[in-house]
């Protein structure tokens, strides 16, 4: 019996860690979509546009969700520029938050 919720723990260990990294792939993608607008821009979008504007502009096809069904959320201020996954809880600012910071390429 303890070897079968063993078995069960490390397959809901697995099943997460394949939705971690799920995110951080998509993570990556809206980075991209943020540098090819920062190409032509000469600026990430402000923090009212966000992730809007890159709908809008078709470089993105929808609003981007981590794989717990929760909204990327996009932060840019004087100082940096990152993506926020809420991660499994849902909820900003706690521990299994994934955090990206934009990087130009």
């Amino acid at each position: 019996m303890i070897a079968l919720g063993s078995s069960s723990f490390a397959h809901e260990k697995h099943e997460g860690d394949q939705k971690v990294k799920h995110t951080m792939e998509t993570l990556k993608e809206v980075e991209g979509a943020l540098n090819l607008y920062k190409l032509v821009h000469r600026d990430y979008p402000n923090y009212f546009e966000g992730l809007h504007k890159l709908i809008e502009l078709e470089l993105l096809s929808a609003f981007p969700q981590d794989e717990w069904g929760n909204r990327i959320l996009y932060i840019k201020n004087l100082k940096e520029t990152v993506l926020i996954s809420k991660g499994l809880d849902g909820v900003k600012g706690t521990g299994d938050d994934i955090i990206h910071p934009v990087t130009s390429t």
